[in-house]
Order: C-alpha cells, then structure tokens, then sequence
C-alpha cells in the first residue's frame, strides 16, 4: 500500500513506495487516479 507503513518492512521497501506515491502524486492522472480509486468515481447524474 502505498498509504500506509507496513511494521515489518525494510527500508528498499519504505524507499520503494515512497518512488509509488511520488511518481502517482506528480501528476494530475496519477491523483485523479488515486482518488476515484479512494473515494469511487462521479455519479452520473
């Protein structure tokens, strides 16, 4: 998970998603992405 520090993880692994969520945050389509997949996508009304 990208959001969420695991107890046992290594520090490859604490380096390795802290990269995810950078390269997913820099962007517009990576935050849009994030939050429809958080929050579920607009209603069409």
């Amino acid at each position: 998970s990208m959001l969420h520090r695991l107890p046992d993880d290594t520090g490859f692994g604490h380096k390795r998603q802290i990269a995810e969520l950078d390269m997913v945050t820099r962007s517009v389509a990576g935050r849009t992405l994030i939050a429809e997949n958080y929050v579920g996508t607009p209603l069409e009304l």
